[in-house]
C-alpha cells in the first residue's frame, strides 16, 4: 500500500481504497493523528501493529535535534523555557508527542490511550532493543537463527544537546502523559 504521489496519502485515499475493496499485504509509515486506521484496518486486514516508545527526555533531545529551524533559534534550555510561544504543531512535536500521535490529536487520557495501545499494538520499548526486535521477531514469525547484529545500536555522529535535572524536570512537565506510557510499557515488557 503506497500513496498515489508525493508520499502521502490523499486525505479520503485509504477510505476510498477500502470502499473500493483493495487489500495489501504490507504498509509502513510513521503514525500521524490523522491516520485513518479504520480504512488501514480494511486494507491490510492481517497487520501487526508496532509502534517504539522512548525514554521521554531522550525523545525531547532527538527532535531538539531533528528540528534544525528550533535548535539553531534556541539552546535546549531556552527552548523548554519559551514552550509555550511555539505554535501548536511545534509544540505536538515536544510535548506528550507520541500520545498525540497515536492518540489522534485529541484530548491526551492516559488511561485510555493504555488501553487502545495494549488491543491494537505491540508497543516495543527502544530502552532494548535486543529484546524489542526479538519480540517483533517472534510475533512476525521471523526465524532469526543465525542474526548476529540484532538490537546493537550504531554510534551517533550528532553531538548530543546538554540538558541538566534543571532542564530534565522541565522536559518532563511538558510531557506527563508520555513518561506515564513510557513506565507502564517499560515495566509491562520487562515482565
Amino acid at each position: 500500500l503506497h500513496p498515489e504521489a508525493h508520499g502521502n496519502f490523499r486525505d479520503d485515499a485509504l477510505s476510498s481504497r477500502a470502499a473500493s475493496g483493495q487489500v495489501y499485504d504490507l504498509f509502513y509509515r510513521h503514525p500521524t493523528p490523522r491516520l485513518d486506521e479504520v480504512s488501514l484496518r480494511i486494507l491490510v486486514p492481517d497487520a501487526l501493529w508496532v509502534t517504539i516508545i522512548r525514554e521521554p527526555v531522550s525523545r525531547f533531545l532527538s527532535a531538539y535535534t531533528f528540528v534544525k529551524r528550533l535548535s539553531r533559534r534556541y539552546s535546549v534550555h531556552q527552548l523548554v523555557d519559551n514552550m509555550h510561544t511555539l505554535s501548536p504543531g511545534d509544540a505536538n512535536t515536544f510535548c506528550d508527542n507520541f500520545a498525540f500521535v497515536l492518540g489522534g490529536g485529541g484530548e491526551l487520557n492516559t488511561t485510555e490511550l493504555v488501553d487502545r495501545l495494549d488491543r491494537h499494538y505491540l508497543v516495543l520499548v527502544q530502552d532494548d532493543m535486543r529484546k524489542s526486535l526479538a519480540l517483533l521477531a517472534d510475533r512476525a514469525g521471523i526465524d532469526t537463527v543465525g542474526v548476529e547484529r540484532i538490537g546493537r545500536a550504531r554510534a551517533s555522529k550528532t553531538r548530543k544537546p546538554h540538558c541538566d535535572e534543571a532542564c530534565r524536570f522541565k522536559i518532563l512537565s511538558c510531557n506527563q502523559v508520555d513518561s506515564a506510557l513510557y513506565e507502564y510499557f517499560k515495566r509491562k515488557f520487562a515482565t
